[in-house]
């Protein structure tokens, strides 16, 4: 019989030992399991900020490209205008007029029309390409 005894003995020191030992597991599972719910609900917050950061860069893009095209728009009208002016200008006779007066060394005629070439460059380094 105390052979049995000691037997059992060593059995139920065996299965303590080995329930201190799951439990150990546990306690180190529980406290990885409250780490990755703290981590999710971290991941999760950030991912809302995003969410929504994102959302505003979205509708800031899109006010960015409605300005960007009304300024596109004028910027061809201005260039328009202002090419039609330089037509008009050129076509008038003020050159001849201009030419009249000067009619040795035509100075006067020359800066004009530096003048104006001088302005038909600044139209086109203005002028902005088609949006793509």
């Amino acid at each position: 019989m105390k052979a049995r005894i000691n037997t059992l003995t060593e059995e139920l020191a065996s299965m303590e030992y080995q329930r201190l030992k799951l439990q150990a597991g546990e306690e180190h599972l529980t406290a990885e399991l409250d780490k990755t719910k703290t981590d999710l609900g971290q991941m999760t917050a950030v991912a809302e900020t995003l969410k929504k950061k994102s959302t505003e860069l979205d509708f800031s893009l899109r006010e960015k490209s409605r300005d960007y095209d009304r300024c596109f728009k004028h910027n061809q009208e201005m260039a328009t205008a202002a090419g039609e002016l330089l037509v008009r200008y050129q076509n008038k006779k003020f050159w001849n007029a201009l030419g009249e007066k000067e009619p040795l060394t035509g100075i006067g005629k020359v800066e004009l029309e530096h003048i104006v070439q001088e302005y038909g460059f600044k139209i086109e380094d203005h002028r902005l390409d088609t949006i793509n």
